[in-house]
């Protein structure tokens, strides 16, 4: 197994770990409201499971497109 396919394999294993959680956060609940501490969301941030996007209040997380392609294939 090549490193990068470990990379991929290990980040398609948080995705499915957080599912539920993540697919909460993709119908609009806020991320904070859904990982409580700053520590899960900046561990999130630094995976690639989140960016960070503007918004009308300042700023918000919203899942990036890798994690939407796991979430959803087609």
């Amino acid at each position: 197994m090549s490193a990068q396919s470990f990379e991929e394999q290990s980040f398609r294993n948080i995705i499915d770990f957080y599912r539920e959680e993540l697919l909460r956060v993709e119908s609009g609940e806020l991320a904070s409201s859904i990982f409580t501490t700053r520590c899960e969301r900046v561990k999130l941030l630094k995976k690639n499971v989140f960016r960070v996007v503007p918004c009308q209040s300042g700023k918000k997380l919203a899942l990036t497109d890798a994690v939407l392609m796991i979430l959803h294939p087609e």
